[in-house]
């Protein structure tokens, strides 16, 4: 699996840069805390498992670098192990020449709370959360809830959950999490993501170049295809999140909007 891994490394750079040369090896030696014998072995013993993945002599060695070999190119998508590209841009780059900027900071999660939440889902438990919200007037309430899932959107974390005492499913921020724990109190019944109506309907939403802007710029940044349109599938649950993103970061751009839902 390791061994996976540091082959997604080496095509990623192959893959951007068209090489895995002296200075590439040094990022991966300390990357990944290894010799440099060792990476000089994962990196002939990459030559021969890209070969067997693509039948086609994609890459040959040079002088002791990997090179893409004329008229070939490595595919778009994945062959090993995915590599995260903040993380490879920071380790190629460094921090003075790559710069990350967060317009909206995201308060860290604890642990702690992360781990409970995982467990009782997992585990199939309700359990109690001490929740920050705005909307009742009071800093922090205890709420029941029975977690099924979590969702990763657009840098944020959310816990999909049935809350208790409102009879219902929600969307809840996991960094407006101060503490959790198992309720002893009245131990409600967990509730099941199968009476999740709207996580288990699906909407395909189509999301479409507006006529008053360049196709062609619209493709490059919205990853449009040819008739400048593009389709994905959500959960209804999730719906809500995307539609406020996509109004306020391409309004002007693109339109958008649901063309069927479906029963998971």
């Amino acid at each position: 699996m390791m061994r996976e891994i540091r082959f997604g490394w080496i095509e990623t750079c192959l893959r951007y840069l068209g090489r895995f040369g002296q200075s590439e090896k040094q990022v991966m030696q300390n990357t990944f805390n290894m010799s440099e014998s060792s990476v000089s072995r994962d990196q002939d013993a990459f030559i021969d498992a890209i070969y067997l993945r693509l039948k086609n002599k994609v890459v040959e060695k040079r002088k002791g670098k990997l090179h893409i070999r004329n008229n070939q190119k490595i595919p778009d998508k994945p062959i090993f192990s995915s590599v995260d590209l903040t993380l490879w841009l920071k380790a190629m780059l460094g921090e003075k020449k790559f710069i990350e900027i967060a317009i909206l900071g995201r308060n860290a999660f604890s642990p702690d709370v992360l781990g409970k939440i995982v467990k009782a889902i997992t585990d199939k438990v309700a359990i109690e959360i001490l929740y920050y919200s705005a909307k009742s007037g009071i800093p922090f309430e205890f709420k029941s809830i029975s977690p099924h899932a979590l969702i990763k959107f657009n840098e944020r974390y959310y816990i999909r959950a049935f809350d208790h005492k409102k009879g219902r499913f929600e969307n809840f921020f996991l960094s407006k999490v101060n503490s959790c724990y198992l309720n002893q109190r009245d131990n409600p019944t967990y509730i099941d993501s199968k009476f999740d109506k709207d996580w288990n309907k699906f909407y395909t939403v189509e999301i479409t170049c507006r006529d008053s802007v360049s196709l062609e710029i619209a493709k490059l940044d919205f990853n449009l295809n040819e008739a400048g349109c593009e389709r994905i599938k959500i959960r209804r649950a999730i719906w809500p999140h995307l539609s406020d993103y996509l109004a306020v970061t391409s309004s002007k751009s693109v339109k958008v909007k649901i063309i069927s839902d479906k029963v998971n």
